[in-house]
């Protein structure tokens, strides 16, 4: 129900949403007169960098984190037989302990788990439950082995809340279908790759699979440790773009938001200023750090307490641009 009304046609969300989407490149210059609207943006969203590197991310911590379930699950009907001589009945009734547990952590536990540690580090925590408890299973008596089927439940439900949330949190309006689609194949091929591996390790010893499942669930944590300055780089482009085409830098509650470039543009925008100079023979990689400084001093900064303060002063930065320009333009025709 939540989700229905945040993105009815006529709900106010989507509303909002589509009025920034449509008005986004129907806004002025920042210090102009009101004439001059800004150009259109021949590269919008967050590019293919972001986008690679949030199925890369989030991709292969999927299927880790599908594998090692898949093993666990496809697998402890087996070990329950062959261990504990349990009877179907008996087995199915281990399974749903765990789906209990899986269903009283996804409302209680993985909320709070997230709000304390975030997506990344809750991912981290659930992989490492179900390597606990997948290893759990195969040790002690078969309370124990029930109790580790249950703390891998619940490795599992913390990982796959933090997993979709963390997903979607790397994604904009206009990338999110394909990040969510790509992760969801990489989910898929881990609830493939599970049984198969699972399975084939079965036949040499029905404990393996939990092995497996373990080093699995360990492999994902260590990749989304590994990968957490890539998410944090891409958190940080996604936030630095929302204003990105918009009449103003300044957000409603959240005040000034600074624009920040994809490495598509940065790297376009350095492209074009190094062949500017050297074209125009500035000797701009002897005399680096001078011309460094020389942009410092000629960009300085703007307020942004308010969108008039902004404004003038950028105005006043143009201004002494057109000056500096015109009054070159004098010196070279004198010689």
């Amino acid at each position: 129900v939540p989700i229905t009304w945040a993105y009815l046609p006529e709900s106010k969300e989507w509303l909002l949403m589509n009025s920034r989407e449509t008005s986004k490149h129907q806004v002025f210059s920042p210090g102009g007169s009101g004439s001059t609207p800004v150009p259109k943006l021949s590269n919008p969203g967050v590019g293919r960098w972001a986008t690679r590197m949030a199925v890369a991310v989030y991709g292969l911590t999927s299927f880790f984190g599908m594998l090692a379930q898949m093993s666990v699950v496809s697998m402890f009907v087996l070990f329950a037989s062959e261990q504990y001589g349990l009877d179907p009945l008996r087995a199915g009734f281990a399974m749903t302990l765990g789906a209990v547990a899986s269903i009283g952590t996804n409302v209680w536990v993985s909320p709070c788990v997230q709000r304390r540690f975030g997506d990344v580090w809750s991912s981290i925590l659930g992989c490492l439950f179900m390597s606990i408890g997948s290893v759990t299973i195969v040790h002690g008596t078969l309370s124990m082995s029930i109790a580790g089927l249950m703390i891998t439940y619940l490795g599992m439900a913390i990982s796959g809340s933090s997993l979709a949330s963390g997903t979607a949190n790397l994604t904009d309006t206009l990338n999110r279908s394909t990040v969510m689609m790509s992760v969801r194949m990489f989910k898929a091929a881990g609830a493939v790759a599970g049984p198969v591996l699972a399975g084939t390790v079965a036949g040499i010893d029905h404990r393996l699979p939990f092995v497996a499942a373990a080093s699995s669930a360990l492999l994902g944590a260590l990749w989304q440790l590994l990968t957490k300055p890539i998410y944090s780089r891409i958190r940080e482009l996604i936030q630095g773009r929302r204003t990105v085409g918009l009449r103003t830098g300044l957000l409603d509650t959240e005040g000034w938001q600074d624009e920040y470039g994809t490495p598509q543009e940065v790297r376009a925008l350095g492209e074009f200023v190094a062949t500017l100079l050297t074209t125009r023979h500035y000797r701009w990689v002897t005399y680096n750090r001078q011309l460094q400084n020389c942009l410092s001093d000629f960009f300085p900064l703007l307020p942004v307490e308010s969108e008039e303060a902004h404004r003038e002063a950028y105005n006043k930065v143009r201004e002494h641009a057109r000056y500096c320009a015109s009054h070159s333009l004098l010196v070279l025709e004198k010689h």
